[in-house]
């Protein structure tokens, strides 16, 4: 019995340490890595740091660079992260690859170690980024270093936990069509058609607004307008969407044919 549960994290574990040397260990990762380094380094010079004078400091975000980074970070993710995570089974799924796969670990911890490894790489960017602009914060003002590790602390926690239903989505989506293209378009189909067919019910039925929050990034508005403190009260949204989008995605990896 003890053996089944730690086959399943060592096969894990396999899978996350291959999805991070694809990304920072081989010339097609550090291609890619170089790009988003070169775009992030013209997103922040002309773009975060030019309307950090022009965005309204909100109660309770003490540093102004990091209060422009956190309004364009809200959004610029969760559509990188459509990009970035389309590609987990379907690729593998159209060459045969993922068959191969399942002779030597079970489906469950190829789903999930994608999933996680997935999570972590965008970890990694939104970290590095959100140090970039606090570096840039601390040299025009050393006095805000405190106070902004504790910004960028809070930023990342709220950026991770926004992107774990848009990872979980295209997981789920992974599953079902044969390549990376047909991933995002899907999943910006679902995204228009839902939020369409929502709002066009809720106007005759106002209490059908409440679906609207089965769509991943729903609360991104309402987010980016609240105070420092009150971002965490939202969290409970894409936590509980990416739960049940992950059930769904292992219930549709356990039964999917490779």
């Amino acid at each position: 019995m003890l053996s089944s549960p730690v086959q399943f994290l060592r096969s894990m574990w396999i899978i996350i340490c291959f999805e991070f040397s694809r990304v920072f260990l081989s010339a097609r990762g550090w291609m890619y890595l170089f790009t988003f380094g070169l775009i992030w380094y013209f997103l922040l010079n002309y773009v975060v740091l030019n309307i950090t004078p022009l965005v309204a400091q909100t109660v309770g975000w003490p540093v102004p660079e990091l209060t422009s980074y956190w309004q364009v970070a809200l959004y610029l993710f969760p559509g990188l992260c459509l990009m970035i995570t389309a590609n987990q089974t379907c690729s593998d799924r159209s060459r045969g690859t993922l068959r191969f796969l399942v002779l030597r670990a079970d489906r469950d911890s190829i789903f999930f170690g994608r999933f996680i490894a997935q999570m972590l790489i965008q970890l990694v960017l939104v970290v590095a980024t959100t140090a970039t602009t606090l570096m840039t914060a601390v040299m025009h003002d050393g006095s805000l270093m405190g106070t902004g590790l504790v910004s960028a602390a809070i930023i990342v926690t709220n950026l991770f936990i926004v992107l774990i239903p848009i990872t979980a989505m295209m997981s789920l989506l992974s599953l079902t069509v044969n390549s990376t293209r047909q991933v995002m378009v899907l999943a910006v189909l679902i995204w228009v058609l839902a939020s369409a067919i929502i709002k066009g019910v809720s106007y005759y039925f106002p209490f059908f607004e409440v679906f609207d929050l089965i769509i991943p990034g729903r609360q991104l508005s309402e987010l980016s307008g609240l105070p420092q403190a009150q971002t965490l009260s939202l969290a409970y949204v894409p936590l509980l969407q990416g739960f049940v989008l992950l059930l769904a995605g292992r219930f549709v990896m356990q039964r999917a044919s490779l």
